[in-house]
């Protein structure tokens, strides 16, 4: 990613002074700071510290710059805990049943809800109509 020069622009920029397009101020992108979590200590590096951010951020609760040192020691001795489902994105394939087995099991389901549908469970009993004009007089 990066800013695509004009040979025209490169001239100018050679004739101001500047040499490499790596220079150019903003090329990298926004400014980027560490902000953390005054309650946890967590720590969130390279986030954007533009003045949207900042205010974006610090509505989260986060404060910009690194965590007090014993705040950060207080998070980092904290036994992290990850559910397996998470890391892997699925649960571990030898507790669930195989593939073929659900679809069969899901088709069974359909079956029946068709089964449902098809046969009626509600006897619509004659309801006496009324009439719901008004008369204006």
């Amino acid at each position: 990613m990066g800013i695509k020069l004009t040979e025209r622009q490169k001239l100018d920029m050679q004739s101001k002074g500047w040499t490499e397009p790596e220079e150019l101020p903003g090329l990298s992108g926004p400014a980027k700071s560490v902000y953390h979590n005054p309650k946890t200590g967590q720590e969130f590096k390279a986030l954007p510290v533009d003045p949207y951010s900042i205010v974006h951020y610090r509505q989260r609760g986060f404060v910009l710059g690194p965590a007090p040192s014993e705040l950060k020691a207080k998070f980092e001795a904290t036994p992290k805990v990850v559910d397996p489902k998470t890391v892997s994105g699925i649960e571990d394939i030898s507790k669930t049943d195989s593939l073929i087995d659900i679809i069969l099991e899901m088709k069974k389901e359909i079956a029946e809800l068709k089964g449902q549908l098809n046969t009626p469970t509600i006897k619509m009993e004659s309801i006496p109509e009324t009439n719901t004009q008004l008369s204006l007089l």
